[in-house]
């Protein structure tokens, strides 16, 4: 299997306390983003934090149109040009904590959010898709396998729902 698709990774508007974007798309979104935050009555400039789930363009390529949100990347929480270390499940509000997910990246993380229907766990390409445990494309574009498998389980256990890196929400099974 060759490492190579289209670049079409997943972006996701959380509102809470805060509004939150967990990844920006790829370069060529910009439009399409702002058309859909117009359509929640929000622009670029009324997202309070912007989590990068890990560093691909296809999920960071339109972070340029964020520079007021807090940024939370890799390993650190940014605030303008001031950064501190990110702790795994980090609190954004009560009901939304980012946690450390490594495999796809060393240093992936994803987001989950209570909500009324349960845990939903934001991934990024954690899990690439609903199906990537039968057609092993997770495998395809894992840096770290040992720690994706590990990540992986943890999400599994604690969620009920996931947004994948390159797909549709799913029900955890």
């Amino acid at each position: 299997m060759t490492k190579r698709q289209k670049a079409c990774g997943t972006v996701t508007l959380i509102r809470g306390i805060y509004n939150c974007l967990v990844d920006t798309g790829n370069v060529v979104d910009e439009d399409k983003i702002k058309r859909l935050l117009a359509k929640e009555n929000l622009s670029p400039k009324k997202i309070n934090f912007v989590i990068n789930t890990h560093g691909d363009i296809d999920h960071v390529g339109c972070n340029m149109l964020f520079k007021q949100s807090v940024f939370i990347s890799g390993q650190d929480v940014y605030r303008g040009d001031i950064y501190s270390p990110l702790t795994d499940n980090y609190e954004i509000e009560p009901d939304i904590h980012v946690v450390s997910t490594p495999g796809h990246s060393i240093e992936d993380i994803s987001v989950a959010v209570k909500t009324e229907k349960g845990l939903v766990v934001v991934s990024g390409d954690l899990f690439e898709n609903e199906d990537d445990q039968e057609n092993g494309a997770w495998k395809v574009f894992s840096k770290y396998p040992k720690h994706q498998v590990l990540s992986r389980t943890k999400i599994l256990k604690i969620a009920d729902y996931i947004i994948p890196g390159h797909g549709k929400i799913f029900r955890v099974k």
